[in-house]
């Protein structure tokens, strides 16, 4: 299964109504409609455990959402719905601190000056 398409589709289509039609340069997603919605991408580690990992990018808020409310709901929404149910024992969470700090699960200590990645053991 492409773990990565099925991300995109539901977590993206859950806050934005967006059907995603494409990806675009790892970052953008192209709607049925034909917008370009910027948000977040996962996709799966490359290493033997692939399908047990999964990396989030939070980019930047989508269009009309509040950027924190959005990141906090998704990744919510994300464990409970597709990561636990597909196995994932982990989730790598890259963000900037300016935006982990506003989320409730990121601990200002797991962060360096050139490091931007959580692990979230589920």
């Amino acid at each position: 299964m492409n773990f990565t398409l099925l991300i995109v589709t539901l977590v993206l289509a859950q806050a934005t109504g967006c059907v995603v039609k494409e990806v675009e340069e790892e970052k953008r997603l192209r709607c049925m409609n034909g917008t370009t919605t910027y948000g977040y991408l996962g996709y799966t580690a490359p290493d033997a455990e692939a399908f047990h990992k999964i990396k989030i990018y939070i980019l930047q808020a989508f269009p009309g959402y509040p950027e924190i409310e959005v990141t906090s709901a998704l990744l919510k929404y994300f464990i409970k719905k597709i990561a636990k149910p597909n196995g994932f024992k982990q989730i790598i969470l890259s963000v900037d601190w300016g935006r982990a700090s506003k989320l409730e699960f990121v601990n200002r200590s797991l962060f360096t000056n050139d490091q931007y990645n959580h692990i979230v053991n589920l």
